[in-house]
């Protein structure tokens, strides 16, 4: 159960880090023409956090490791906000001086969201979370949100690093 706790309280942090602009995209990314001002940059991506928060509502870890289901829910209501935030955070052209940590950024949430999009499908398959969750699946997912982490203090992004406890 350790394991499971450890998973979600993962996953619940990656939910609370980013949101959805809400606008649904299912394949192709909104791109921005030209490169953005690390102002306006960092304020489009500060309101997807913003917003990501607000649509998470009372989602906690608690609430999501009651059962195999309610993990499942939380997972699929996560991978709901977040691959539209990566389809976003894919198009947009952020200026030169941060498209490095952009780049880090967008790695660590592809990897968030299909660790989630895997572990939903082992879950709804039956298997148990404990079983579905590997120790590797685990530090993959522990990595990559310390990479989101550190690419959102590094990116100046405040408003999603507070969002998250950084």
């Amino acid at each position: 159960m350790i394991r499971t706790s450890a998973a979600l309280l993962i996953l619940v942090a990656l939910l609370a880090a980013c949101g959805s602009s809400g606008t649904s995209y299912t394949t192709t990314p909104p791109t921005t023409t030209s490169a953005l001002t690390p102002a306006a940059y960092r304020t489009q991506v500060n309101a997807l956090c913003t917003t990501a928060k607000q649509k998470l509502g009372s989602l906690t870890a608690s609430s999501a490791t009651s059962s195999q289901a309610s993990a499942t829910a939380a997972l699929q209501k996560a991978l709901g906000i977040f691959q539209p935030i990566l389809l976003t955070m894919q198009g947009l052209k952020p200026p030169a001086s941060l498209a490095t940590g952009h780049a880090k950024l967008v790695a660590s949430l592809k990897v968030l969201v299909q660790g989630g999009t895997a572990l939903i499908a082992n879950l709804t398959a039956g298997t148990p979370l404990t079983k579905a969750l590997t120790p590797a699946k685990l530090k993959s997912l522990s990595k990559a949100v310390a990479g989101m982490k550190t690419g959102f203090t590094t990116l100046g992004l405040t408003t999603c690093t507070k969002l998250i406890g950084g």
